[in-house]
């Protein structure tokens, strides 16, 4: 009975786990230029187009501060070109392409 138990708990755990890592995506890093416009920001690196727009929803400040939502202040200058760090997970649409999906900037 404790064997069984145990069992269908570990069975039940590992299920869980790949459950949850099939559907949680790792987060990649990029390094990359972009030139900045009014609330926008976009740059291309390998053949990759990446861009955000009006809000961020994570940001780090380069004093290392964590924001959630709003836009970076490393994105402040419009009209110039800024090194920034771009999180991304990849994005599939059925039968309509993919592309990488930014989720947070950082300050290098």
């Amino acid at each position: 009975m404790v064997a069984a138990l145990s069992a269908l708990l570990i069975g039940t755990g590992a299920l869980v786990g790949y459950l949850l890592g099939v559907r949680t995506p790792t987060v990649a890093t990029v390094a990359i230029t972009v030139y900045v416009g009014d609330r926008q920001a976009s740059g291309e690196v390998d053949g990759w187009w990446y861009g955000v727009r009006s809000t961020v929803s994570t940001w780090r400040g380069a004093d290392g501060s964590q924001h959630e939502g709003g836009w970076p202040t490393c994105l402040d200058h419009v009209g110039s070109e800024r090194t920034v760090i771009f999180g991304w997970v990849p994005a599939i649409a059925p039968g309509k392409g993919s592309w990488r999906d930014v989720v947070y900037v950082a300050s290098p």
